[in-house]
């Protein structure tokens, strides 16, 4: 999935020329200063309608955006066209907005009214009933109930066909299902989905439309897929709620969700269970697997378990977790995580997932086990806030003689936990971000939990030059260091340095997608000719780089950087923003995006590069077309050299693909040529006659 870049474009004023002789110069349209509906009608029935409104006055622009005030479940507008689903109930108001592209401060509302006298209901309780939702006339647009559980006996064809995006980035609509399917509680299992042929955007519904209704459902089986599918649906864009999807999705490639692939609707009081995974992607990368694979649209109440899942991405896109809602077994099985469900509808007690409840429900009887979770919601600390943590740990179901024993997952610099589950940190010793897993035991048993909590430490840096000698003093001063007044001082390393932790950049790269003004280093980093080496920022994610943002007065020099750097996308191995000066570096950072725009030098450049030597190569899962030296460039590039063979791509500039010249980017004979780097500066660089230049170390 490419990554949307969004240009916001503001339309100052419309001329329009008249084509007659005697015109006197052009005619200026006039503002618009106010927005009027003209619909016949506002009761409508379930359906597509087509919305009218009008500028004022005539001859000022008539372009302008739909919307409605909120949500409404069954009700979606794409363009001018209204849509209201076969389950919106009769007498629901709702209100759409119109509002001035030329001037979206002019809007005006219109108040609709729903007229639905009730079509045909279509109840199901066979499997081959099911099915024909697929083959009726207009099946995909009714409203079904099931009137019992349902398991399907030969393998199952998705209903409705999902949307398609070709090669060229053109899309060929699908027909989702836009309907109502309510399970009255009951379950449909014994659902196997899979191909011989290539499968996309697979699940129990290929696409639920934007006015379905998809509820009171629970989902059992397996998808197996070559990528983009979930269980219940490859793409939602209408209403999931109350639903259950213990379905093991499996994609050959990637993207996979134990709910739905891709949410552009709303899914609320759900949950997953069923183990989902791919071939292509671990779970810290992009467009792995997770509770869903990418969300554009509302998540409310959705719980996935961890554990069953076997990942804990929340969101698998640019993977993220929720400690709030991803959640061991023991969680999930505890009444206490259900409070904000509906018990008319959810049967909920510990020692139980939550349950549906359908006609003839029966409670389940429940033996209860002793089991420990760790209770703690807050899992980011800061600590110029609180310099301890206690760990809140709850035994289930205790007989009464249990000992609760606490440990650290994995030794941190600086952290220790005691007997009584007291966290408590060493402010010298700790890095300014960085993580800790703790594990509460019951003894003598194999009970455990565990539960990671991130942390960040930017305490004041009194003196303004720091010199670095170890890892320690880089992790503590540098790694993930956000405070602007640190980033302003001069560091000085006096020693090569091997980093054997995770990297985490040093400032924060702007963001205007997401409104991140960013924050910069604007002081001194000068390696005196020394290396670091072992850089390691995995996963995925954008805007990534040994530095997150050079500011203008940033000056990056005399170091020799080596690593490797993953991400999403638009990424750069050493520098994301770039706004300073960069200069006398070896850069021998491996860069791997998994889409497009990463420059392995720095991915965006307003400032100066001078006198750089680049030893790594830049990969893209698109290939060498897409990456680049850099990934954009309005800055300045002197004497700044890559091997052809070696950077694996002959772009410059990887946004448009921009090739170098044979400028910048060299033969691997002129690579090793002193004539070469005739310009760089002896006093700091070692430059043999044939081979490469280093640098030299200054103190």
């Amino acid at each position: 999935m490419k990554r949307t870049i969004t240009i916001l474009m503001l339309l100052l004023s419309v001329v329009l020329v008249a084509c007659t002789p005697e015109d006197n110069g052009p005619i200026i349209a006039p503002d618009v200063e106010s927005i009027e509906f003209r619909m016949d009608e506002t009761t409508l029935t379930p359906g597509e309608h087509t919305l009218v409104a009008v500028a004022l006055p005539e001859g000022s622009d008539q372009q302008m955006t739909f919307s409605i005030q909120g949500i409404v479940e069954g009700v979606s507008i794409s363009g001018n066209k209204l849509t209201i689903g076969q389950a919106v109930a009769d007498g629901t108001e709702f209100t759409v907005i119109a509002k001035s592209i030329y001037d979206p401060t002019v809007q005006t509302t219109i108040k609709l009214k729903v007229l639905n006298e009730g079509g045909d209901v279509v109840e199901i309780s066979t499997e081959a009933e099911l099915r024909a939702i697929n083959t009726a006339e207009g099946g995909l647009g009714k409203s079904y109930v099931l009137t019992n559980d349902i398991e399907l006996t030969a393998p199952w064809e998705p209903i409705g066909v999902a949307d398609l995006e070709l090669e060229n980035g053109d899309v060929v609509l699908g027909t989702p299902f836009t309907g109502v399917f309510d399970g009255q509680g009951f379950t449909i299992s014994g659902i196997e989905i899979s191909s011989e042929e290539p499968l996309f955007n697979a699940g129990f519904f290929a696409q639920i439309g934007p006015s379905a209704i998809v509820k009171n459902t629970a989902f059992e089986g397996s998808v197996v897929a070559n990528g983009w599918s979930g269980g219940i649906a490859g793409t939602n864009e209408g209403v999931l709620e109350n639903v259950i999807s213990n379905v093991t999705v499996h994609v050959f490639g990637d993207s996979a969700g134990s709910i739905v692939s891709v949410n552009r609707g709303l899914i609320r009081y759900a949950y997953g269970i069923g183990k989902v995974s791919n071939d292509e992607k671990l779970p810290t990368q992009g467009r792995s697997a997770g509770l869903v694979a990418a969300n554009e649209g509302s998540m409310e109440e959705v719980y996935g378990d961890y554990q069953t899942l076997g990942t804990q991405n929340y969101i698998a896109f640019a993977p993220s977790t929720s400690p709030a809602y991803m959640l061991p077994t023991v969680d999930m099985k505890l009444a206490s995580t259900w409070a904000a469900f509906d018990t008319d509808v959810w049967y909920v007690a510990d020692g139980t997932y939550p349950l549906l409840k359908h006609e003839g429900f029966t409670p389940p009887e429940i033996e209860l086990e002793v089991n420990i979770t760790i209770k703690n919601t807050n899992t980011s600390l800061d600590l110029e806030v609180d310099d301890s943590l206690q760990i809140e740990a709850e035994v289930i179901n205790p007989a009464g003689d249990e000992v609760v024993l606490y440990a650290l997952k994995e030794s941190v610099n600086g952290v220790t936990i005691d007997a009584d589950g007291l966290v408590t940190f060493n402010l010298d010793a700790v890095a300014a971000n960085f993580s800790f897993t703790v594990v509460a035991s019951i003894e003598g048993t194999e009970l455990a939990a565990e539960k990671t909590f991130e942390v960040v430490y930017n305490p004041p840096i009194v003196d303004d030059t720091v010199y670095i000698s170890n890892e320690t003093e880089l992790l503590n001063l540098l790694a993930g260091q956000t405070d602007p007044e640190n980033l302003s001082k001069t560091f000085v390393l006096t020693n090569d340095i091997e980093l054997t932790a995770d990297w985490t950049a040093v400032g924060i790269a702007p963001n205007e997608d997401e409104g991140v003004v960013g924050v910069p280093f604007t002081g001194v980093f000068d390696g005196q000719g020394y290396k670091i080496s072992g850089i390691n920022m995995p996963g995925s994610g954008w805007n990534k780089g040994f530095f997150g943002y050079i500011g203008s007065d940033g000056v990056i020099k005399n170091t020799h950087f080596k690593g490797y750097v993953e991400a999403s996308a638009w990424s750069g191995g050493l520098v994301a923003v770039n706004e300073g000066t960069v200069q006398d570096v070896v850069v021998e950072i491996k860069l791997y995006v998994y889409g497009s725009n990463g420059g392995v030098l720095v991915e965006h450049n307003h400032g100066l590069l001078k006198n750089i030597i680049v030893l790594s190569e830049v990969v893209s899962d698109g290939g060498p077309e897409v990456v680049g030296l850099l990934a954009t460039n309005t800055g300045t590039l002197e004497n700044v050299f890559a091997n052809e063979d070696t950077l694996k791509t002959d772009n410059l500039i990887a946004l448009g693909a921009v090739k170098d010249d044979g400028t910048h980017i060299i033969s691997d004979a002129d690579f090793n040529l002193a004539t070469t780097y005739a310009a760089f500066d002896t006093e700091i660089w070692d430059i043999p006659e044939n081979g490469i230049p280093t640098l030299k170390k200054q103190a």
